[in-house]
């Protein structure tokens, strides 16, 4: 039994998207103490990363697929911005935030996702991906990886997160 490439590219897509939804699962209740709209926004960031995991491995149209990307790559503006010039709203408008090991972490696995989403949804990639097989010990070493390198820096980001001063 093979697998395609593309079945391969949703998996990874789909782990990483798991990956960025348990950190932002994680650091919820911290957002809602600093400011509860930004909690709020965690929450629904996080369930709808976890809810898009499952969807795109069950049917990774392109309508999901561009549906993760959008979301995902504005997660990823949405921090670069608060973190170059800081957003408008919240307790310190305007005022950048530091950059922690966690926010590194989860856009880059936001990042990851749109990759893999991206070569999946663009019409020259679609028939093409879907038609090459991949040997089947290929497709578990490379979940096998995937999933690790996920863990490792979800793992990785929690260990040097919790190392960190408080702050305030």
């Amino acid at each position: 039994m093979s697998l395609s490439l593309k079945q391969g590219i949703v998996l990874i897509a789909a782990t990483s998207s798991l990956g960025a939804a348990g950190i932002h699962f994680a650091v919820i209740d911290e957002h809602l103490q600093e400011y509860a709209l930004f909690g709020y926004l965690f929450l629904v960031l996080a369930w709808f990363q976890a809810v898009w995991a499952i969807a795109f491995l069950m049917r990774s149209s392109a309508t999901v697929g561009w549906l993760g990307i959008i979301v995902n790559v504005g997660a990823v503006a949405v921090w670069v911005w608060s973190r170059t010039t800081g957003l408008p709203i919240g307790p310190e408008p305007w005022d950048p935030e530091a950059i922690g090991p966690l926010d590194v972490a989860a856009a880059l696995l936001e990042v990851i996702l749109a990759v893999c989403a991206l070569a999946l949804v663009m019409r020259w990639s679609r028939n093409g991906l879907a038609s090459l097989d991949v040997p089947r010990r290929a497709t578990w070493i490379v979940s096998g990886v995937c999933t690790a390198v996920v863990i490792l820096i979800t793992a990785a980001a929690f260990v040097v997160q919790s190392e960190q001063p408080p702050m305030g």
